[in-house]
């Protein structure tokens, strides 16, 4: 089976940063108790993302896109088959935020390349 590992962050305003650093710091807590949570109960979890999803949908997509998704079904078994291949993780790896970043350029969604050195700021992760 392939495994793939995606990093999920947490991206917060600078200002936020600057004014309310404890705040941020609460958030990084809550973001990582959230992931491991999801790694304990997979189950529970396909069944809560399942029912999002399955509302989300029915909000976002257009009238004449609606009878064509309206029959199907986010299943927690589909979400649970698919969290199986992935592994959740809140560490974060500059290298692989680089690889997505290059990627995006290909896609168009960047002008141009960055470097995620620049960019990312991790000494607010580190423990008291």
């Amino acid at each position: 089976m392939i495994r793939i590992c995606r990093e999920y962050v947490l991206v917060v305003h600078t200002e936020l940063l600057e004014k309310n650093l404890e705040l941020v710091r609460k958030l990084v807590m809550v973001t990582r108790r959230a992931t491991a949570w999801i790694n304990e109960h997979p189950k529970e979890s396909a069944e809560i993302m399942s029912e999002q999803l399955q509302a989300a949908g029915e909000k976002i997509f257009l009238s004449r896109e609606a009878e064509t998704t309206a029959n199907l079904e986010i299943t927690p078994g589909v979400i649970l088959r698919s969290m199986d291949r992935i592994e959740y993780t809140t560490d974060i790896n500059p290298e692989v935020i680089q690889e997505t970043m290059g990627y995006m350029v290909e896609l168009g969604y960047l002008k141009e390349g960055i470097e995620a050195v620049e960019i990312l700021d991790l000494s607010y992760l580190k423990d008291r």
